[in-house]
Order: C-alpha cells, then structure tokens, then sequence
C-alpha cells in the first residue's frame, strides 16, 4: 500500500507511536529479530526509538527487512517529526 493515511503504519505514528515501534509492530519483529537480520543492536534500535537519527544504512536496511520502499520509511520519520514539532 502506497505511504499515505491509508498505510497501516501512517495511523499509529499520527496517533502517538514512534515511527520504530509502528513499523516493527506492524511487521512483527521485535527488537532481537531486527537486531539478527539488520545487525543494528537493540541497544542502537532502542536509541532510535528514543529520537536519534538514523543513518542511511540502517534506514536501507529496516526498509530491506520490512520489504517497504525507503521512501516510505523516510516519510514516516519526517510524519513523526512533523507530529512532535521536530520540523519547521
């Protein structure tokens, strides 16, 4: 589905949740499953969660586990950004 309010991670972040959390609540992959196949740590997932930036490998790396275009990734930060006031 096409990134958009009809995107099943588009209501959860506009609705309070981190865009992280909606995305691996979506697909179902807790932290240690993300850790495994994108070798970014729990630790570093939990730093993410927590508002630091993610790199470009990492982003590519979550879009390749969750089979999501980047571009969609990338507007679900920007959503949450938007949301907490993080953008002008």
């Amino acid at each position: 589905m096409p990134w958009g309010p009809g995107h099943p991670v588009h209501r959860p972040i506009r609705t309070g949740d981190k865009w992280l959390y909606a995305w691996a609540m979506q697909a179902c992959t807790p932290y240690p499953l993300i850790e495994r196949k994108t070798g970014i740590t729990v630790q570093r997932l939990l730093a993410l969660e927590a508002g630091a930036a993610p790199t470009g490998p990492e982003c590519e790396a979550l879009a390749k586990l969750w089979r999501c275009p980047l571009d969609d990734l990338l507007a679900s930060m920007e959503l949450e950004g938007d949301i907490r006031g993080d953008h002008e």
